[in-house]
C-alpha cells in the first residue's frame, strides 16, 4: 500500500522520507493538521528512541504520531483496532486507509483484549426512546444492570458486548478511538542546544532523524550542526527545508545550507534575532 499517494489522494501535503533509516517515515500536513507516520512491516522493529522521537516531532508540529505496522507478535494486526507500542498508537495498512477515508477505529488492544469506549450519552438516549429499561438491555446482551448503568455513564465494553448491545439497538454506540492524545515531555538538552533553550526558544533534540534538533517560538526551524553532516543527510535536509519545518539552519558556518554560527546564537538578545538570521539566510 502506497501511503504517501493515499495521503496526496485526500489532500494532505507529503514529506517522504523513507529512504532515510530513522524515527519518522511520513510527515503529512493539510489544512493544520499534521501526521508523524512510520512504517514497519513488524512492530517489534519499532525501537524506544523511535516512539521519542516521533513524540517530540509531533509537539512540536502539533501533530498525531501513528506508527502502521502488519503484525507483531503474536499474529497479524487486526483491523478498526489501535494497538499500542513504547505509548505510540499502532494500526494496520486497512485501519489507516479506512481513516483517511473517514472511518475511524472502534476497538483499542489492552491485555489481550479488544476494548471500545461507549457514547454513554448515546446509548442512554436511544434506550429511553426505545422504551427499554437497564435491566432488559442487561438481560438481552448478557449482561448485570450495573454494568448497563457504568456504560451510561461513561465506561468501556469489551468487543463482544459492544456487538450484542449494538445489535440489540439496531444502531452504533461507541465512540471512535481518539488518536490526538498529547504528550508532555521533559528535554534534556546539550550543549550547543542549550543555548537556543536559553535564547526563549521551545526546543527538542532528536536521535534518529536527518535533523539534530528543532526549535520553535512563532516559527520551527531545524538544526543539524555542521560536523555532522554526510552527503546523505545534506541530501535529505535539502529535500526538506522550507518544506515541514518553516527553516532549516546548520549550526556552523556552511556554503550550501542557510547557517549560524555558534557565537551568533550566543551573542543573539533573543530566539526572535535567530529567527531574523534564519529568514534572511533562507532568502526570504
Amino acid at each position: 500500500m502506497d501511503f504517501v499517494e493515499i495521503l496526496k489522494k485526500h489532500g494532505y501535503k507529503v514529506t517522504d522520507l523513507r529512504d532515510v533509516k530513522g524515527g519518522v517515515d511520513i510527515i503529512a500536513v493539510k489544512d493544520g493538521k499534521v501526521f508523524v507516520l512510520k512504517v514497519l512491516s513488524s512492530l517489534e522493529a519499532f525501537k524506544p528512541h523511535h516512539a521519542e522521537d516521533m513524540v517530540k516531532l509531533s509537539s512540536i508540529l502539533n501533530g498525531i504520531p501513528i506508527l502502521i505496522a502488519e503484525r507483531y507478535r503474536y499474529g497479524t494486526l487486526e483491523k478498526g483496532v489501535v494497538y499500542y507500542r513504547h505509548g505510540i498508537p499502532v494500526i494496520s495498512a486497512e485501519t489507516f486507509s479506512d481513516m483517511m477515508s473517514g472511518r475511524l477505529p472502534v476497538f483499542i488492544f489492552i491485555k489481550g483484549k479488544k476494548i471500545a469506549f461507549i457514547d454513554s450519552e448515546k446509548l442512554r438516549t436511544l434506550r429511553e426512546e426505545k422504551g427499554i429499561s437497564q435491566w432488559e438491555l442487561a438481560k438481552n446482551v448478557g449482561v448485570t444492570k450495573e454494568m448497563i448503568y457504568r456504560y451510561e455513564r461513561g465506561g468501556s465494553a469489551s468487543a463482544e458486548v459492544l456487538e450484542r448491545i449494538e445489535n440489540f439497538l439496531g444502531e452504533p454506540v461507541h465512540r471512535p478511538v481518539d488518536l490526538e492524545k498529547r504528550f508532555d515531555i521533559k528535554e534534556e538538552l546539550k550543549y550547543p542546544f542549550t543555548l537556543l533553550a536559553n535564547k526563549g526558544a521551545e526546543v527538542f533534540m532528536f536521535k534518529s532523524t536527518p535533523w539534530e534538533a528543532v526549535g520553535k517560538r512563532n516559527i520551527t526551524i531545524s538544526f543539524v550542526l555542521k560536523d555532522h553532516l554526510t552527503k546523505n543527510r545534506l541530501r535529505v535536509l535539502e529535500r526538506i527545508r522550507g518544506n515541514v519545518f518553516s527553516y532549516m539552519l546548520v549550526i556552523g558556518k556552511h556554503r550550501k545550507l542557510p547557517y549560524i554560527e555558534e557565537e551568533e546564537i550566543i551573542y543573539a538578545d533573543s530566539f526572535k534575532e535567530i529567527e531574523k538570521i534564519a529568514k534572511e539566510r533562507s532568502g526570504q
